[in-house]
């Protein structure tokens, strides 16, 4: 069974090899993508994927928002932030928005990959950089 992945990013040409990236892996089926936060709410509503891979920073409205937004109309959906925002704030504003798992750009694809996964499972996922703030927010 795929893991049906929306990608929300601003930066077409990062969005643009990720998809290509994705589309290579034999468990996830990359069904959509959105450039901004309110085209990300749009399209999860029409979509429906199994996962939304979610960038903080972006026009309209930011990945926070979309995901606090996100988790009230769908509470089933599961979001994984990719981002470049390794700061504290973030990490955590976009964890107690609803994002269970959280990821750098900077990661190798693997990491993603299995992040994507392990998000899908219904575990939390968050790459060693940024772990140390959730270790310390418990």
């Amino acid at each position: 069974m795929s893991i049906k992945t929306l990608l929300v990013d601003d930066h077409r040409t990062f969005l643009e090899q990720t998809i290509r990236l994705l589309d290579k892996e034999h468990n996830i089926d990359v069904v959509g993508s959105a450039v901004n936060g309110k085209e990300a709410m749009e399209r999860v509503l029409e979509l429906k994927p199994d996962i939304v891979v979610m960038d903080i920073s972006m026009p309209e409205m930011n990945g926070i928002d979309v995901t606090k937004e996100l988790r009230k109309r769908m509470p089933a959906i599961k979001v994984l932030c990719l981002t470049v925002h390794a700061e504290r704030h973030f990490v955590t504003a976009m964890l107690k928005a609803g994002a269970i798992g959280y990821v750098l750009k900077d990661c190798p694809f693997e990491e993603l990959t299995r992040a994507i996964s392990i998000v899908h499972s219904g575990k939390k996922y968050v790459c060693r950089q940024v772990a140390h703030y959730v270790k310390n927010a418990n």
